[in-house]
């Protein structure tokens, strides 16, 4: 690199650095350690950006955007590098946020065993019914419908089922 170079890749640093250097702390908090070298390569990249083909357009944009791919880069290989470092007996596990998992499959579960009675206690026509508007969540206009009925059709069976199985349910409670 000439010296034109190395004078603008100076320039640019210097003004920029003290922002690139408190962002990549706060995203680095975890790995302090990691943090000096990811601001390191960022400096190296700005260097052969500019002597490749001069100082970018828009250097802050630059700066952040190389600054982000960098830690990201950096949280990949730490992330490998304790993952070969970690046996799978000392893992924690823990479910993604906002999935539970558990409760998944346990309404799973629950709904599978309705059904399976309902199969038994109900004709064909009518469990199909049962299913479209309270597993699959239909509307009674909608399950008419995909039933090709009219809706107050479904309304009145719909009724009829359930008087029905309440009855049921009411004299045999030990199948549930």
């Amino acid at each position: 690199m000439d010296d034109s170079g190395r004078e603008l890749c100076e320039r640019l640093w210097r003004k920029y650095e003290e922002q690139l250097r408190r962002v990549c702390g706060a995203r680095m908090s975890g790995c302090p350690q990691d943090a000096e070298d990811v601001i390191s390569e960022v400096f190296c990249a700005l260097c052969a950006q500019v002597e490749k083909s001069g100082a970018p357009e828009m250097p802050k944009a630059w700066l952040y955007g190389t600054l982000n791919n960098q830690i990201n880069m950096r949280f990949r290989t730490i992330c490998k590098i304790r993952e070969h470092e970690t046996e799978l007996d000392e893992r924690e596990y823990m479910l993604p946020l906002g999935c539970d998992l558990i409760e998944s499959k346990t309404q799973q579960i629950y709904e599978s065993e309705i059904k399976g009675k309902l199969k038994k206690l109900l004709k064909k026509d009518e469990y199909e019914l049962i299913c479209l508007i309270h597993f699959d969540g239909l509307k009674m206009k909608e399950a008419a419908n995909r039933l090709n009925s009219t809706p107050s059709a479904v309304k009145q069976k719909h009724y009829r089922i359930c008087r029905r199985l309440r009855k049921i349910i009411k004299s045999r409670e030990e199948i549930f």
